[in-house]
């Protein structure tokens, strides 16, 4: 009974229910906290988040106006300089600082492009001897001569009996006259794909007499590279046509754009034509390699003599186009900045003169 009496006691006891009283709200306090806490870091993740993406659109290109005229240089987001650094901008020293920049980061590249340009202008090939070139002189113009006589007698024997098989040919069917014709065509085309080969054939027996480090050899792939520049520029041509041809012009759009517009259209197909028949080039580089009996390792160090030789020539024409479209770019947007300015000036004037004459009405003048 004692034991008892002494458990509800201590059950009634007001001390020890405020002691539970209290547990169970430390309980639900850390219980809360817990849940707080965890509010807060998915708070702080969503804001994260959201910084980010603000960031990602913030480092977005935004679309240019249209109208380059109407470009707000103040707006770095758009014109990438602001009003003032475009008129204080020097192109003369920005040109210079930028090559001087690249020469000293690439030495090793701008020292094999000069080694390019210099092979490029003044190799002129080892030279043979007499002999030598006087065989090559004599298989050349050997080879000229099956040219004009065996080529040009076979082609025109070709093209009469490619008429002859034209005109006695039926629509569906070939009679016993029209398989002779075609026959005859045949034949023809045999005789000028044989010419063609003793042409060659003696052409690459004249070749390695003298070698592909011969001044002969040497001038042959000068051709080669020309005949492939001018084809690229040919191409650069048809394709900047067809461009002005299909190109759009806004109604707002002023010519100055319109102008630098054709002018980038122009460069970047020139690139491509001149990229492209350089590819070319180094194709044909190679059969004149190998038409020249060239050893493996001679040939191989001749090859990559051409390439650097030729890829410098095209280097500095790309540099040197690329540097007077930018040069030519920057000083429109030089005067149009400044262009803006002046008229800034002058709008600012304008108001500020409106506003003392506003000011000039509304004032009370004394009556005495």
């Amino acid at each position: 009974p004692s034991t008892v009496s002494t458990a509800a006691a201590k059950k009634h006891d007001p001390e020890t229910e405020m002691a539970d009283v209290r547990e169970a709200n430390a309980a639900r306090m850390a219980q809360r906290h817990e849940e707080l806490k965890a509010m807060h870091a998915s708070m702080q993740g969503g804001q994260e988040e959201k910084r980010k993406q603000t960031d990602l659109a913030m480092t977005l290109p935004r679309s240019a106006p249209w109208n380059w005229e109407e470009m707000n240089f103040d707006d770095e987001s758009q014109g990438g300089l602001s009003l003032k650094e475009w008129e204080d901008l020097d192109l003369q020293a920005v040109a210079i600082m930028g090559v001087q920049k690249f020469v000293q980061q690439r030495p090793i590249l701008v020292s094999v492009w000069v080694i390019g340009l210099l092979i490029a202008s003044l190799a002129g090939g080892i030279p043979v001897d007499s002999a030598s070139q006087e065989a090559y002189s004599m298989m050349r113009n050997r080879s000229e001569a099956i040219d004009t006589v065996e080529i040009r007698r076979a082609f025109e024997e070709l093209q009469r009996s490619e008429a002859t098989y034209d005109a006695v040919r039926g629509f569906w069917s070939c009679n016993e006259t029209c398989v002779r014709a075609r026959d005859r065509v045949a034949m023809s085309k045999a005789e000028l794909v044989q010419a063609s080969h003793r042409r060659d054939d003696t052409l690459s027996e004249a070749r390695r007499e003298v070698g592909i480090w011969s001044p002969v050899g040497v001038q042959d792939v000068r051709n080669s590279f020309w005949s492939a520049w001018r084809a690229g520029k040919d191409f650069a041509a048809r394709l900047s046509w067809w461009d002005a041809v299909f190109m759009t012009v806004g109604q707002d759009e002023p010519v100055q754009q319109v102008i630098l517009r054709m002018v980038m259209k122009y460069t970047l197909n020139l690139t491509l034509g001149l990229v492209s028949c350089f590819c070319y080039f180094m194709y044909s580089l190679y059969t004149l390699i190998v038409s020249y009996g060239a050893s493996f390792m001679s040939g191989l160090a001749f090859f990559l003599l051409a390439f650097v030789a030729g890829i410098s020539v095209l280097s500095a024409y790309l540099g040197a186009m690329y540097g007077v479209v930018g040069t030519g770019y920057m000083v429109y947007m030089k005067q149009a900045a400044i262009k803006q300015a002046i008229e800034g000036d002058a709008s600012r004037g304008h108001a500020e003169l409106e506003d003392r004459r506003a000011r000039g009405r509304t004032k009370v003048s004394c009556p005495v």
